[in-house]
Order: structure tokens, then C-alpha cells, then sequence
């Protein structure tokens, strides 16, 4: 019952967290080609049932219209109020342009693919008034959903104490995760402790640690430079150690050490 609870807590952390942070590359590619036949098939099957002459290629287009840019704008959200510390800063301006843009972006390739560029301004009026239920949800995602599991979260790291890890914060360089346990890394020792990423996340992020890779946990105090490199950055400890920075947590280590370090290349 104990190993289904976690593994049932894992799953749940694993679904926040596509709300919570961005979601890397790969995943955002099958994410949008899942979103673009999903919405085919539908226009095709209504197609069918409504007995209209419609083809896959119509459908595939209304999913490019309709859906891929609201995935975007909702990635672009993601990646504008995600702090890497852990806090969650909305930020209502940058969210509202976003979404703008976007139902614009939106109207204009229905103009292009259905109305050959010849849209009267009337009904470019309707086509945006139509974008604004999507947008509305979109903007509930990026404020009310995380805002609501960071307080979950805010009350079970509240109520966890610092004896739930074997060394105080301020004592621990990096974490690492090994299997079913972490490496922690403490001066010069290094201590094998049970618990998932995601608990000390948790436990850690008032304590000025910031989560630089999937498998990466570290103390930002730490930290001496930050290698910025074509392929990947790697962040430099004051002991020498390197970390990678994984693809998807880039942009809040930029934010996290960018007025730090500066902006220039190291490699």
C-alpha cells in the first residue's frame, strides 16, 4: 500500500508538473504532433458524420489554426512566469500579450488558409471574438492551476521539517539523483539518502537551491560561474565540480545567474 501511495504521488507530481514548468523540446515536439492528428481525426470523424466532404488535410489545418498556437502561447506562459527557485511569479502584462499575439497569429493563418488573404475586417472582428475562450483558458492554466498547487505543495514542505534530510541546507553544495536514492554532496562528503528529486525540491527551495536539471539540484550560493555553451551550459562550483544544465531548465538558470555572471560565452 506504501509503494502504491508513492508511486501514485509520483504520477500526480509528474502531471503538475507539465503545468508547472515547460516542458522540454522533445516532449513539446510529440506534444504538438499528438495535438495536430488528435485534432484531425476529430474534424475528419465530424466530417463523416455530418456527411461534408472534408478531408484529413482540412482537419490537420483547423488543428494548426486552432490548437498548435495555444500550445505555444501556453509553453511561452510557462517559461515567463516559472521562476527557477520555485516561486511563482505571474506576471499579468507579459501573459496578456502573449495570448494577444497569439489569437492574432491565430486569425491571420485562417485568413491565409481559408480566405485566401481576402478576410473583410468584420469578420477578422468575429474570428478574434472566437479566440477569446481558448485564451480565457489558457490564462487559468498559468494562474489559477499552478498558483493552487504551489500553495499544496508551500503547506507539505511547511509541514516537513529539515530532519527529513540528513544534512542542514545550508550544508549541502549540489544533489544528484542516483536510482531510487540522492547523491548528496556536502564538502567532502557525499551522502547516499532515500527520497525522490521532487521531496527535496520541495524541502530546499526557500534555502536558495535551484533546480538545474532533471537530475540536478543545487545551492545557488555555490555557484562560481556559469559556462554558457553552444550545445549545453554547464554551471561551475566554487570546489571545480561541473553540472549540466539541462535543455528545458536553461532559460531559469539564464534568469537565476544571468545578472550574476553576465551574458557572454565562456566556450
Amino acid at each position: 500500500m506504501l509503494m502504491t501511495n508513492a508511486s501514485d504521488d509520483e504520477e500526480s507530481r509528474a502531471v503538475r508538473a507539465i503545468f508547472e514548468r515547460p516542458m522540454s523540446p522533445r516532449l513539446a515536439w510529440i506534444a504538438g504532433i499528438m495535438l495536430l492528428s488528435s485534432g484531425g481525426i476529430y474534424c475528419l470523424a465530424y466530417s463523416i458524420l455530418s456527411q461534408r466532404p472534408d478531408g484529413l488535410g482540412i482537419g490537420l489545418e483547423w488543428a494548426l489554426v486552432s490548437l498548435l498556437p495555444w500550445l505555444i502561447a501556453f509553453e511561452v506562459g510557462k517559461r515567463v512566469n516559472y521562476d527557477p527557485t520555485g516561486t511563482w511569479k505571474a506576471n499579468w502584462w507579459r501573459i496578456a500579450t502573449i495570448l494577444a499575439i497569439t489569437a492574432v497569429i491565430s486569425v491571420a493563418m485562417q485568413n491565409l488558409l481559408w480566405a485566401d488573404g481576402q478576410m473583410s475586417g468584420r469578420d477578422a472582428a468575429v474570428a478574434l471574438l472566437r479566440r477569446i475562450p481558448p485564451a480565457l483558458l489558457i490564462s487559468m492554466l498559468l494562474f489559477l492551476v499552478p498558483m493552487l498547487q504551489q500553495k499544496a505543495e508551500s503547506e507539505n514542505a511547511t509541514s516537513s521539517i529539515d530532519g527529513d534530510l540528513p544534512l542542514l541546507p545550508r550544508q549541502i553544495d549540489w544533489i544528484r539523483a542516483s536510482g531510487n536514492y540522492l547523491e548528496i554532496k556536502a564538502g567532502q562528503r557525499h551522502v547516499l539518502h532515500r527520497m525522490t528529486m521532487s521531496t527535496a525540491e520541495q524541502l530546499l527551495r526557500q534555502h536558495n537551491f535551484v533546480r538545474v536539471h532533471r537530475s540536478a539540484l543545487i545551492n545557488a550560493e555555490r555557484v562560481s560561474k556559469h559556462d554558457r555553451g553552444k550545445i549545453a551550459d554547464e554551471l561551475v562550483l566554487h570546489d571545480g565540480t561541473r553540472l549540466k544544465v539541462g535543455s528545458s531548465y536553461r532559460t531559469f538558470v539564464d534568469r537565476a545567474f544571468g545578472g550574476r555572471f553576465g551574458r557572454e560565452r565562456w566556450n
